[in-house]
């Protein structure tokens, strides 16, 4: 048991070590290149099949609507519903922005000359979203497991208490586990530096 728990400890530090260089690495590299490199160039790929467009189940409605140029000043700056708002679908979109967990849509209407922003609040870890004739859709991600490594310092100055640890982060959907290694010096408790495994179940709301 000793040496399996022995070469467990050296797995996980080897492995986050690696993780952890490999990634300062590749940003370093990038890092490096010139801005023109960074761009992109795009492939344009025939293909020998009808476009089908993706849409998902469930309809998304924006949490506020902005209208500029309006005559409907009470509307507006404040809330308003897509009914009372009275915006064509077919209105030509004009810009896109994706800030954070919020998306904007900004179209421009060809008759009227005015502009307006649907903004909704989106969250890409667990949704996916497709806009198309003029709605947003959104569809639940399926749970999926990603593995990420992790280091960590802690110090509790009141009881002069120190956390130094490092492993790998098993992320789901709602639960986090972490399985890696802790050092911790606490000198009020007993002297000298000590090492052990340690597991945390992170619940995310």
């Amino acid at each position: 048991m000793k040496k399996l728990k022995i070469a467990l400890v050296v797995f996980l530090l080897g492995f986050t070590i690696y993780l952890c260089f490999r990634n300062y690495k590749l940003n370093q590299q990038l890092s490096m290149l010139p801005d023109k490199e960074i761009i992109q160039h795009t492939d344009t790929i025939y293909l020998r099949k009808d476009f089908l467009p993706i849409s998902y189940d469930n309809l998304l409605n924006p949490s506020r609507i902005l209208l500029y140029n309006s005559p409907h000043s009470s509307v507006s700056q404040g809330l308003c519903s897509t009914d009372s708002a009275e915006i064509s679908e077919k209105d030509s979109l004009v810009q896109l922005v994706i800030d954070k967990n919020q998306l904007t849509l900004s179209f421009l209407n060809q008759n009227s000359g005015i502009y307006s922003s649907r903004l909704f609040n989106i969250d890409t870890n667990n949704y996916k979203y497709s806009w198309y004739n003029g709605k947003l859709t959104t569809q639940e991600i399926k749970s999926r497991i990603r593995l990420v490594p992790y280091v960590y310092g802690k110090y509790r100055p009141f009881n002069n208490l120190w956390d130094l640890g490092t492993g790998i982060s098993i992320e789901t959907k709602r639960f986090n586990y972490k399985l890696g290694i802790n050092s911790f010096y606490y000198p009020r408790y007993f002297s000298g530096i000590k090492t052990d495994l340690e597991l945390v179940v992170t619940y995310k709301f």
